[in-house]
């Protein structure tokens, strides 16, 4: 066993669903301390309803240290989100939900009480420093030996700055707290709404739309198929009157749902594939196929970007335009000083808790000294192989890091086994889960979200012969 003058010093950077598996997995390999900018753990799951009443307008980076920070007012969760994965596919090794939770797709206050028992379970509030923010993370020198200083400073006082020394550095601050809002030409003169699904909370409690508002919504990924779900619900119980969503972008998915056919036929739900060209007055929308359209709210389901502002000064990573950072072997470590870590980089897949939590294992493997990684070289070499073998450049560099199928899933998890071929993979639940994961890419990808949430029957028929991620298998 390491004396404590012997164990490395680990920081961990955010205390959400990402950070708090770091902190459980790494703490015993080493001193762990996190840093986190709310006052609670869980991250983007715990909504803060006070924060969310502030008028956003009015907080700016000069007298705002969070928007400061985040580059926002608030961040992303909004009231009665429902998760779009079966909670066992969101649980932690070692923390397993009861088997007669309900619904089977949570909704968020249910997943931050999950946190926070996870949290007491494996004594994690003891590593984190709430209410910090993470200013700016440097190596002492320019080499791989020198110690990393982390710049930190209180919720509420940006001048009171510290440094602390640390041997490693885990960046775990996700990617869905800054908004990617594209500007259009004309924009200034359009007389509607146009905000980012990022400010949506309570439609009826911000009073977003008027009597027979025609909305204009863009984008078709995981965030807008949400929100055209829960509009047209809302639509369909008299509490939000719209008359139609048109919905554009790339509608190719969505033009087959069956749970959306009867809106499509009525005209109260609209595909269109065109994109925006530019905005006028009078609520006017021109669209790139010459189309001209009136909507009084845009709603832009446009995504999010990366955001670590503490590493700019570093620069061992860089941000390209496709808003990925890299260059990471194994999309974990970087590849010019793997002492710099990441997690949580994937996105729109199911297993995105699962994969994030081999991440953790991986990590602590390199950490502990039980695996060797590759010499610079090496690291490299394999990073262009996987562009390679996966059809990857910088054009398309986004897909790099998004699970768009559970094939892709997979790979990505047998990659991360690979480097820690010593530990023994849960292949039994892999296999299991494999064709209810392929069954909900098929319903989402269609916006058959009803069928989704309802639980269809080869969900359920999956749940009771379910087979735990359980403490038995090590990866």
């Amino acid at each position: 066993m390491q004396s404590p003058s012997q164990r490395p010093k680990i920081c961990v950077v955010g205390a959400g669903f990402s950070g708090l598996n770091a902190i459980r997995h790494l703490k015993d390999v080493g001193d762990v301390k996190c840093y986190e900018q709310k006052p609670l753990p869980g991250g983007i799951w715990r909504y803060d309803e006070e924060r969310s009443k502030l008028d956003s307008t009015k907080l700016t980076p000069e007298n705002d240290l969070f928007a400061a920070h985040n580059g926002t007012a608030y961040d992303s969760m909004y009231d009665n989100l429902q998760l779009f994965s079966p909670f066992w596919f969101m649980q932690y090794k070692g923390h397993e939900f009861p088997r007669d939770t309900q619904p089977l797709f949570i909704m968020q206050p249910q997943f931050t009480k999950y946190i926070e028992e996870y949290t007491e379970k494996f004594g994690l509030h003891t590593n984190i420093q709430y209410n910090t923010f993470v200013l700016n993370v440097r190596r002492q020198a320019p080499n791989t030996e020198s110690k990393w200083e982390v710049t930190t400073c209180p919720y509420d006082n940006r001048e009171r700055k510290t440094t602390e020394l640390f041997d490693y550095v885990v960046v775990a601050n996700g990617h869905l707290a800054v908004p990617a809002v594209p500007h259009f030409q004309g924009q200034e003169l359009y007389d509607g709404k146009i905000f980012h699904c990022h400010d949506f909370r309570d439609p009826i409690k911000q009073q977003l739309f008027k009597p027979d508002s025609k909305v204009l919504l863009v984008g078709t990924s995981f965030s807008g198929i949400d929100l055209i779900s829960m509009l047209l619900r809302n639509t369909k119980h008299g509490e939000i009157p719209l008359k139609s969503i048109t919905v554009s972008g790339n509608t190719v998915y969505l033009d087959k749902s069956t749970d959306f056919a009867h809106y499509y036929k009525s005209g109260k739900l609209i595909m269109k594939s065109a994109r925006i060209a530019e905005l006028k007055n009078d609520n006017t929308v021109i669209f790139d196929d010459g189309s001209v359209e009136q909507h009084d709210v845009i709603i832009l389901c446009t995504g999010y970007q990366m955001s670590y502002p503490f590493l700019k000064e570093e620069g061992l990573v860089k941000l390209t335009h496709k808003n990925k950072y890299w260059p990471l072997y194994k999309r974990i470590f970087c590849i010019d000083d793997p002492r710099l870590m990441f997690i949580g980089q994937h996105d729109t897949g199911f297993l995105e808790h699962f994969i994030r939590e081999r991440q953790s294992i991986t990590i602590r493997e390199v950490i502990a000294g039980k695996v060797k990684l590759p010499q610079w070289t090496e690291r490299w070499r394999d990073l262009v192989s996987s562009w390679e073998k996966y059809g990857f450049d910088d054009s398309n560099l986004q897909n790099f890091y998004r699970l768009s199928t559970h094939d892709y899933e997979l790979q990505i998890i047998n990659e991360f086994h690979s480097v820690v071929p010593h530990l023994t993979l849960n292949k039994k639940f892999l296999a299991e889960i494999g064709p209810v994961i392929s069954k909900c890419f098929e319903h989402v990808l269609k916006g058959d979200w009803i069928t989704f949430y309802e639980g269809s029957q080869y969900i359920a028929l999956v749940k009771e012969g379910y087979v735990s991620d359980t403490e038995e298998y090590d990866f």
